[in-house]
Parts: structure tokens; C-alpha cells; sequence
């Protein structure tokens, strides 16, 4: 077995969004939720739109938005390259709701023209995906004992 540490970076290509060393990673694969643990064995997959899960190496555990994107794991070093990647404090509820209804309108707007109807389901999912990471972190943050 390797003793060194699981390293994840993620980069979009506006920022190297995270790199650091972790304890596990969980994420929505194209196939399903994936958790990535230290030594595993070489992969290359798709990850999905949802919410990943980053847990450091002191246990401290976070989440974020990932926008789908490509996922390398190897000799305990996981890169995923991604379209964009966001933390709960960095999203605008309001825009998300607002993207979501004009997603909506558009989905049912153009249910005959099948590619705009199909990059109005992705923007949807984006939407929800945004709204509800936000949700559940103003749920947890309304609720934390200072």
C-alpha cells in the first residue's frame, strides 16, 4: 500500500478551484455517486452535475456545486477539470431561482426543437443543483450554534 496522502484538484477554467490533500471526495458520476478513498484503483470517469463532498484530512467536511467534467485518479492524486465548480457562499439564490424559471419557460417553449429543448433541461439542472446546495446551506447556517 502507498502511504501518501489522496491529493484533489479541481480547476475550471477560470480558477484552480480546489488543491489540497483529503481524506475522501464523493461525487455524482455519470454511472452513480462515487467516493474516491486513499489507494484506490486507477479511474477515468465522468462526473455529473450535483453536489460533491470534500472531507480533509482533519475530518472537516465540505460541499460544493461540481458542473460535471472529467475525473483522473491515480496513484492517490484525483484531477478533475470541470466547466465551473461552486462553494454554498458563492451563490446567488436569487439568480439561481431566476435562472431556473426562465429554464422552465424555455422548456416549455420549445418542446418540438429538441436541441434547444435539451440545453434548457441542462440549464435547469444546473439551477436546481445551485438552489438546493444553497438551501441546505442557509438551512445549516440559520441553525449553527456560535
Amino acid at each position: 500500500m502507498n502511504d501518501q496522502n489522496l491529493h484533489l484538484e479541481i480547476a475550471t477554467p477560470t480558477r484552480t478551484f480546489y488543491n489540497d490533500e483529503v481524506e475522501k471526495f464523493t461525487f455524482k458520476a455519470t454511472t452513480g455517486e462515487m467516493t474516491i478513498l486513499k489507494n484506490h484503483v486507477p479511474i477515468m470517469t465522468l462526473a455529473d452535475l450535483g453536489i460533491m463532498h470534500i472531507t480533509d484530512l482533519k475530518g472537516n467536511k465540505r460541499e460544493a456545486t461540481l458542473f460535471g467534467g472529467s475525473v483522473l485518479v491515480e496513484n492517490n492524486k484525483i484531477l478533475i477539470v470541470t466547466d465551473d465548480a461552486l462553494w454554498p457562499e458563492e451563490i446567488d439564490i436569487r439568480r439561481a431561482e431566476e435562472a431556473k424559471r426562465r429554464a422552465e419557460e424555455k422548456l416549455h417553449a420549445t418542446k418540438y426543437n429538441r436541441r434547444e429543448f435539451v440545453q434548457a433541461e441542462h440549464k435547469l439542472r444546473k439551477a436546481l443543483v445551485r438552489i438546493d446546495l444553497a438551501n441546505t446551506y442557509e438551512g445549516i447556517s440559520r441553525h449553527k450554534k456560535y
